[in-house]
């Protein structure tokens, strides 16, 4: 029998109908298991201890039974004690101020415990002591939850049991050749979640506050039975900010609904970073390796854009979540734009999944998107081998109208308010001097600290690169493809892996072009300055903010433009794999520094219950007064949200706050004609009933008024915005519905089709 019978009967043999587990497997299902079992056990209370303090102050302490041991300095005199209050809180009659527990203290006593109990959520509270000495302080002191109060660590279990489950399934039912490398890409997305692995948040910048509070404020509203939530309850001190809707937030509901099950905002925010990083890296994969045609040059722009140094600024060093977000998905719109222009126009939704998720995570970024897609469709119109281009004009019509109808629902409401005088439409344009030097766009070790700086000064600026490995990438690509070209151009016969490296060596070019292009926008020789003397330019570019806002694009094309170039020097090295490995070594070393530098320079918190009671926000979407550019009455989160009357007096009973709306009992004085003005900053398209009858409401010195009832009534107030909303949200869910229906029924005739 010859030698290549027996292997193939060898081959034969060891193939099976079924994939057992392999021992990688195995490996991570137990590291998994470990893991859920370590996560059961960790503490859920909340805890937290000083010492030698007079005065505890919590931004934010959450409903529930709390217990503080304590220790002073001196035995208490006569006539002392320990109480907890909050100046700010508002009672049910409209009283300012609230005390929750008092104790009174024997003399000569030094220790004790106190029992308090909160009813609700409640900001500013403080835990004094009078002892009738100033020397005397809290020497030790500990406040610790009776009851669990968040279930962080059960998710965390759960979620690790059930990555265990998946991984078996995936090892007993399914061929490993269909899930390795999308299973290296979560890999990928997981280690560049490397910082979150642990119970601290980095917040470095104003930003991840900012996100904190639209987080809180969907989960107050979906509380509240808003929905779509359009109004960030828990922001400017109560009155309401517009960020709901001029800040697009479909991506916060996810991770907004694990409120619900009591996990803790810090932990829902740290999810959906992870979620990002493993969506970046997944996406990046699957878009390179159709418009390449290579899993391997997929599997490297995957590593690539995960571990982009740009990308990672803006997860961790920045907290930019809507622009993390967004370039999630912009790998997406690369291949519905490749596929529209130049591959099966067929797959036209996949452009306009793209868009939508763009145009759902960050308006700005679908503002540098479209430049991106104009530039694409005047190159296609350009080319020598046109085609048809009648069916792919069709199909990027057909992917507009699918983006418009899916998103009418932020579209219209946003679209109102751009109408509006807010604010953010008179900032000043910041491009002329958001730009960049050449050598800050390739820094390999990005420190994580810093702020954008005007041209003409780098000492104290943020890290703002693509970074060094991309720098290298792009010489090995110009190095590779010309000798790829060359390769095509003198030989006749051009195989499949000649077919495939010239359909890469395409893509490359292209996004080369397109990659130099977007730095080209964020350089200190851009002429930004000249443009903007041009109204119409000046209005599209102010909104930007930003010059350097294209280092996003500019880190997807340029991780293509690596990964390409990198399959070519394999190709032509005949098999030189180590240029993977230095890739990733370059990486690596790169990463871990910045990760080194976030650990050491990022300011960090631990403090659940202060993340809990974010509420950041700004004036960017008040309306707009030439007198101050800030409301600054609503400045102050110690400026309590009270009811008001001009002219007369009203008694308030039974004030409730939910959401973006509230409810009271009102009775005024007899005979008296007044003005009733709500803590609530105006928007059009709030509703106000009066014992079930809407009446009108109005603008009372920015906030929202109605007129006094002549006699004791329930008032109630609620955000539902214009009628017009409702349609957009009519015709989103009509155009979802469809769009399910339809699939559903396509793939069903396909499947009887193939049987």
């Amino acid at each position: 029998m010859s030698k290549s019978c027996i292997e193939g009967g060898k081959r034969e043999g060891a193939e099976k109908p079924r994939y057992p587990l392999r021992y990688p497997h195995k490996l991570g299902i137990g590291v998994l298991l470990v893991l859920a079992t370590l996560f059961l056990l960790h503490p859920q209370a909340y805890k937290k201890e000083w010492k030698d303090v007079t005065t505890l102050y919590f931004s934010f302490l959450q409903a529930g039974d709390y217990v503080l041991y304590y220790s002073l300095s001196e035995p208490s005199a006569a006539d002392a004690s320990v109480w907890v209050m909050s100046e700010t809180a508002v009672d049910s009659d409209n009283h300012v101020g609230m005390e929750y527990a008092r104790q009174a203290l024997a003399p000569g006593v030094q220790s004790g415990s106190l029992t308090f109990h909160l009813e609700q959520d409640v900001r500013d509270v403080q835990i004094l002591q009078d002892c009738c000495g100033e020397d005397v302080v809290f020497s030790d002191v500990k406040i610790q939850s009776v009851q669990l109060l968040c279930t962080d660590s059960y998710l965390m279990s759960l979620l690790c049991f059930g990555s265990a489950l998946g991984l078996a399934f995936l090892g007993r039912y399914v061929s490993p050749k269909k899930y390795k490398m999308p299973l290296w890409a979560v890999g990928f997305g997981l280690l560049a979640s490397l910082p979150m692995a642990n119970d601290l948040l980095i917040e470095t910048m104003p930003d991840t506050g900012f996100h904190l509070a639209r987080l809180e404020a969907v989960y107050q509203g979906l509380r509240a039975g808003e929905f779509p939530v359009r109004i960030g309850s828990v922001q400017m001190s109560g009155y309401g900010s517009l960020s709901a809707i001029m800040y697009p937030q479909l991506f916060l509901y996810p991770a907004a609904l694990l409120r619900f099950l009591r996990v803790s905002l810090l932990t829902c925010y740290k999810l959906l970073t992870m979620g990002l990083n493993v969506g970046s890296a997944l996406l990046a994969y699957y878009a390179v390796k159709h418009v390449c045609g290579s899993e391997k040059t997929g599997l490297a722009a995957s590593f690539l854009y995960a571990f982009s140094a740009y990308r990672l600024i803006d997860v961790y060093q920045r907290g930019a979540l809507g622009e993390s977000l967004a370039m999630t998905f912009l790998p997406l719109i690369l291949w519905g734009i490749y596929e529209v222009l130049w591959g099966n126009y067929r797959k036209w939704p996949l452009l306009a999944l793209g868009v939508s998720a763009v145009l759902q995570s960050h308006v700005l970024s679908m503002e540098m998107c479209l430049v991106f897609l104009v530039a694409a469709v005047i190159l296609r119109c350009l080319q020598r081998e046109r085609g048809r281009l009648g069916p792919r004009i069709l199909a990027g019509i057909k992917a507009a109208a699918l983006t418009i109808l899916l998103n009418a629902s932020f579209l219209i409401p946003f679209l109102y308010f751009c109408g509006e005088d807010l604010q953010c439409f008179h900032m000043p344009n910041e491009l002329p001097q958001s730009l960049l030097y050449f050598n800050q766009m390739f820094f390999s070790f990005p420190h994580a600290d810093g702020s954008s700086q005007n041209l003409g000064n780098l000492a104290g600026e943020m890290p703002l690169t693509v970074g060094g490995v991309l720098f290298l990438g792009v010489l090995l690509f110009t190095a590779m493809a010309s000798g790829a070209m060359y390769q095509d151009g003198v030989c006749a016969e051009k195989t499949d892996a000649k077919k495939e490296t010239s359909q890469e060596v395409r893509v490359g070019t292209c996004c080369l072009a397109f990659g130099l292009a977007a730095l080209f926008l964020t350089s200190w020789i851009f002429p930004w300055e000249t443009l903007s003397r041009i109204p119409l330019f000046d209005a599209i570019a102010c909104s930007l903010q930003f010059a350097w806002r294209f280092l996003g694009p500019a880190s997807l094309f340029l991780c293509v433009v690596t990964a390409v170039g990198l399959k070519l020097f394999e190709e032509r090295g005949q098999g030189r794999k180590w240029i993977y490995g230095c890739a990733v070594l370059l990486t690596f070393l790169s990463v871990s520094y910045f990760f080194e530098m976030s650990a050491r320079e990022a300011v960090q918190t631990n403090d659940k219950m202060a993340v809990n009671g974010s509420d950041l926000t700004d004036s960017l979407y008040m309306y707009y007064n030439q007198k101050s550019f800030k409301a600054h009455h609503l400045d102050s989160r110690y400026q309590i949200p009270q009811m008001h009357s001009a002219g007369a007096s009203a008694t308030y009973t039974d004030l409730r706050r939910q959401g973006a709306g509230l409810s009271v009992d009102v009775t005024p004085d007899a005979g008296t004609e007044a003005v009733l003005i709500f803590p609530l900053y105006y928007y059009p398209g709030y509703r106000i009933t009066i014992n079930g009858e809407v009446v009108e409401g109005y603008d009372y010195d920015t906030l929202l008024a109605c007129d006094m009832p002549v006699e004791q009534a329930r008032v109630e107030v609620r955000y539902s915005g214009p009628a017009v909303f409702r349609a957009g949200d009519l015709i989103s869910l009509g155009t979802i519905i469809t769009c399910v229906i339809f699939t559903a029924l396509k793939r069903r005739k396909n499947n009887r089709f193939r049987l």
